[in-house]
C-alpha cells in the first residue's frame, strides 16, 4: 500500500493497491482486505472510537443495469 496522503480539510487521498480512496482523517491504519470483480475492501481504524471499519469501494456501480442490481443487492445486505 502506498499512501499519497494529501490533507484536504478533514479528508485525505490514499492508494491501496490499484484503488484510490478518499477517507476522513479519523480513518487511519489502512489494511487491504481483498479485491473482487466489482470492488476492493479495506479495513481502517476509526481513531475516534478505536473500532475497525470495513470500507468497500465498488467499481462502476451503475455502468449497466446488471451492475446497478448487484450494487443494490450488496447495499441491502448491510
Amino acid at each position: 500500500m502506498t499512501s499519497d496522503s494529501k490533507p484536504q480539510g478533514e479528508w485525505y487521498t490514499t492508494d491501496c493497491g490499484r484503488t484510490q480512496f478518499v477517507l476522513p482523517v479519523r480513518y487511519q491504519n489502512i489494511v487491504h482486505i481483498g479485491d473482487g470483480t466489482f470492488g476492493t475492501v479495506i479495513r481502517v481504524t476509526d481513531t475516534e472510537t478505536g473500532k475497525y471499519v470495513a470500507i468497500k469501494k465498488i467499481f462502476h456501480p451503475f455502468q449497466s443495469e446488471m451492475h446497478a442490481k448487484r450494487t443494490y443487492q450488496r447495499l441491502k445486505q448491510l
